[in-house]
Order: structure tokens, then C-alpha cells, then sequence
């Protein structure tokens, strides 16, 4: 760093990067032995000078507190750790599948051709190794209709932007991997502006939080990182000039008049105004970023009458629960929780399919073979929400509904203490551990589950 950082203000980086809450200036204060007005003038500090280098400084949430963000928290630790203050760039052998990270990375959100000498000198592999890698990713991405073709220049993806878009969304943890992986150990040597991308992140997640208070929705934790940094690299093929062409998606001119009367649409809109993007050209970008929000994993939503899917969503889930009931003749016990908690991740899987978005990993086989009736007995009843998009859910997708029969099946009702539970994922996965907690530990009784953000708050 060109500005070297105090040992009071290393100290100030190290709490932060260990607290996993907020923190505020009194137990900063108290951590430090050193008044609150020092604090600040610290936090003032550390943050030009992480700036400075690329690195997101510590974010403020009015009334908790100081917070380090998941990649800053990586970048502080090497800088803390490395020599003269400057992060730690160890070599070490790299393996294929984050060779393959790193290469699907690059080629998704790289501002220009890749070439073989800059993935070498990144991975720290020989010229060969590096052809034989992208002939395999080639192969990969060949079966999904992407060219990746190779010129003077580098190596580019070439095919339907949609389609592109598609395969990395599945793929989205190869990418952050990816990321993660080169912005710990090469940073200085990346094919992207970690600093530009470090302030998207930024501009998104502030973004999604705007969503959540005017769209009356909340997000799962796991979610808001998918949108945050999967759309972060979207945007950076946008800059580059990567559009989803006009009046293509989506296909149906019907489904794309509704998504303009959504006021997602507006948001979406806005915040493409925000970087450039002029809409009235790239509307159908507005309307993909929107069917994302969508699509998004959902901890919460408020009901709206006036919202005809939300009305169709409901109905359905009212109709599945019913339809569960009579194959099994299980009477369920909080039958009105079971349909709130099913229609809140019904509405979310809704757009999911709508928009062929249907979850690849998923926890099939522990609910196939833990829960066989149940999985059948999901799949029987399931129709009445399938009839809407008139689309069938794959197994993954039923795995997670299945979960919610399941856990309601076998929660007891008996209950002496209680205890809270805090999980980032989705309701679903949220209420399989709930059931698994209940069995381990017969009459407690179990609140929740609720974000972690929620629970820091």
C-alpha cells in the first residue's frame, strides 16, 4: 500500500475481519482501549487507504454497527499477513477444477480475449496444461450450444447472449470459486478490474435492499450473494457491449407486457440508468434483470391481492397442501403455516420455471432415500401449481417442496424450552435442519428460522 497502515489501524482491520456481526464504536472502543473519537478518525483512515488499493472498506449500518464484507474480509487478511503490508501472493499448485473455475471466470467476464500466456502466468501452470484445459472446457461448453473459439487475439465466447447467460447462472459457483481464487492469490494479475468490480458489488447490494423495502419481499441471505455477484459479472459483459437483444426475452409478448406493469421493471430500469445503460434501447436487459428479482429464493413476502400471480400462487399452494392431504390422509397440524411457508417459496419457484431457471443441485438423493412416500406423495400433489406455467417441476425442485411436507409431517407438538434458529439458505433447506434439530432434541421447541441478517439486526 502506498499510505502504510498504522498498528492501531491494523488492529481496527483485524477485529473487524474476525467479528462475524456488526460492530459498533463502543466495543470498537472497548477492543482498541481508545476513545470513539479515535475510532472514527481510524475507520476515516483505513478507508482511503483501502480504496486506495481496490479493497471495499467498512460498510455502516445506522443503529448495529461496522461490518467487513465476505472479500474484504479475505483481501485484509492477506494484507495484514503479508510482507511490508502488502498481500500475501503465495504460489501454490493449482488444480484443474480451480484451473477450470478460473478459466470460466475469465471467459465470462473478461473485457477482452483471453489469452493462453495470461492464464499461465495466473495459475502458474505450463503452455500445454493450459491448451489441454480449454479444450476440455470447450467440450463442456459445446454441449450447451457455446462456441469458444480461439484467434490471433485470445480466446471468446461466441452464441446466443441468453443462452451464455443461462449456462453460467447454472454454474454460478464454478464462477464465484473462480473469483474468489484470483482475487485472493492474483489479484495484480487478473483479467478484470477487481476495484470495478468491488464497487458493483457494492452498487448491487445496496440495490437489493432498496428492492426488498419498496417490492415488500425479502430475500434469502443466499439469494441477495447469488443476484449480487452473478449479476455483477453480467453487468460487466453489458459494459463490454454483451446484450440480450430487443424484444427477445422474454419470448412471449404477453409475459413481457407483465413484467413491464411489475414495479420491479422500474427498478430494474433505474438501476441500468445508473451505469450507463440507456433502457428504452435494451429494455429486454430490464426485463432479464427483473425475471432474476423474481426468480430470486424468498424469506418473506407480503400478500397483494391486486398482484393476479401472487393470487394464482396462493391458490395453488392452498390446492397442493389440500392434495397432499387427501393422497396421505395426514391431517397437518399447522395446516396455515404449511401454506404461508409453501407459498412464499412457491412464488419464487414460479418464475423459475417460467423462465427455465429450475435448480440443478439440490438435495434429491438424501430426500429420495431418507423419504421415498414423501417425495411421491409431493410429486402427486404438485399439479395443481405445474398447471400454471404448464411446465413440470424437475427432481430438484420437488426435493425442496418436499421438504416442507416433510418437516410439518414430523414436528412435535409437544415442547418444553424453545430455541431460535438462523440460516442464510432458503425456507426449505431451513426447515429440513429444523426437523433434524426436533428429532435430536424431543420437546424443545424451535423459532424460526430467520436470516442471519435478521438476527444481526
Amino acid at each position: 500500500m502506498a499510505d502504510k497502515l498504522t498498528n492501531q489501524e491494523r488492529r481496527l482491520l483485524q477485529v473487524l475481519a474476525e467479528g462475524s456481526h456488526y460492530l459498533s464504536t463502543e466495543s470498537l472502543a472497548a477492543s482498541l482501549q481508545v476513545s470513539r473519537r479515535s475510532v472514527y478518525n481510524y475507520l476515516n483512515n483505513v478507508s482511503r487507504k483501502l480504496i486506495s488499493v481496490g479493497i471495499e472498506p467498512p460498510r455502516n449500518v445506522n443503529g448495529s454497527g461496522y461490518y467487513l464484507t465476505r472479500d474484504s474480509k479475505l483481501y485484509i487478511k492477506d494484507l495484514i499477513n503479508g510482507k511490508d503490508g502488502e498481500p500475501d501472493k503465495r504460489v501454490h499448485r493449482v488444480q484443474f477444477t480451480d484451473r477450470r473455475n478460473i478459466l470460466l471466470l475469465a471467459l465470462f467476464v473478461g473485457e477482452r480475449d483471453i489469452t493462453i500466456s495470461q492464464l499461465m502466468n495466473i495459475t502458474g501452470v505450463a503452455r500445454n496444461t493450459v491448451i489441454s484445459d480449454l479444450s476440455r472446457v470447450r467440450k463442456g461448453l459445446g454441449e450447451n450450444r457455446i462456441e469458444l473459439v480461439g484467434t490471433k487475439d485470445g480466446h471468446s465466447l461466441r452464441g446466443q447472449e441468453l443462452t451464455i447467460r443461462n449456462y453460467f447462472q447454472v454454474h454460478f459457483t464454478a464462477l464465484i470459486d473462480g473469483y474468489d481464487w484470483v482475487q485472493k492469490y492474483q489479484a495484480d494479475n487478473s483479467f478484470f478490474a477487481g476495484k470495478d468490480t468491488v464497487g458493483l458489488n457494492t452498487m448491487l447490494n445496496d440495490w437489493i435492499h432498496l428492492v426488498e423495502r419498496q417490492s415488500e419481499r425479502a430475500f434469502s441471505d443466499d439469494a441477495i450473494r447469488m443476484i449480487e455477484f452473478y449479476y455483477a459479472f453480467v453487468l460487466k459483459r453489458i459494459l463490454s457491449g454483451c446484450f440480450i437483444p430487443q424484444d427477445t426475452f422474454p419470448s412471449n409478448i404477453d409475459d413481457r407486457r407483465e413484467l413491464r406493469n411489475k414495479k420491479e421493471f422500474g427498478l430494474a430500469s433505474n438501476l441500468l440508468a445508473q451505469v450507463g445503460v440507456e433502457v428504452g434501447s435494451h429494455d429486454s436487459e430490464a426485463l432479464y434483470l427483473e425475471s432474476l428479482l423474481l426468480s430470486g429464493q424468498l424469506h418473506s413476502v407480503e400478500p397483494d391481492e391486486r398482484d393476479n400471480v401472487k393470487t394464482k400462487v396462493y391458490k395453488a399452494a392452498i390446492e397442493v397442501v389440500e392434495s397432499f392431504q387427501q393422497i396421505t390422509g395426514f391431517s397437518f397440524y399447522d395446516r396455515r403455516q404449511l401454506t404461508s411457508e409453501l407459498y412464499v417459496h412457491l412464488l419464487s419457484t414460479y418464475y423459475r420455471v417460467k423462465y427455465h431457471r429450475q435448480y440443478r443441485d439440490g438435495m434429491v438423493k438424501a430426500i429420495e432415500e431418507n423419504y421415498p412416500d414423501i417425495y411421491t406423495y409431493t410429486e402427486l400433489s404438485i399439479r395443481p401449481f405445474e398447471k400454471l406455467n404448464n411446465y413440470p417441476l424437475n427432481e430438484n425442485e420437488l426435493s425442496l417442496i418436499a421438504i416442507y411436507f416433510g418437516s410439518q409431517m414430523y414436528q412435535d407438538e409437544s415442547h418444553l424450552g424453545s430455541a431460535l434458529l438462523v440460516c442464510s439458505t432458503g425456507l426449505g433447506t431451513s426447515r429440513m435442519l429444523k426437523v433434524q434439530l426436533e428429532s435430536a432434541f424431543k420437546g424443545l421447541k424451535f423459532v424460526g428460522p430467520i436470516t442471519k441478517r435478521n438476527y444481526n439486526s
